[in-house]
């Protein structure tokens, strides 16, 4: 919607309804920026699925046990 008024209008209209459509900034995803924190962060979600995979995967024992 786009429409042209006095910024009472937006105060009265926008404003208290923004934070039902926005999470607060805070709350947001916030992507590395630099090549540092890029890999840093890659490395920690390959960590993550590697854990991930290692917990789910059936345990080489007790495949053989049946």
């Amino acid at each position: 919607m786009f429409h042209f008024a006095s910024p009472e209008w937006y105060n009265e209209h926008v404003l208290p309804t923004r934070d039902r459509f926005w999470p607060p900034e805070d709350k947001t995803n916030k992507p590395p920026t630099n090549p540092t924190d890029l890999r840093a962060e890659l490395a920690r979600l390959r960590a993550e699925r590697l854990a991930r995979r290692e917990k789910h995967s059936p345990d080489s024992e007790s495949s053989s046990d049946r």
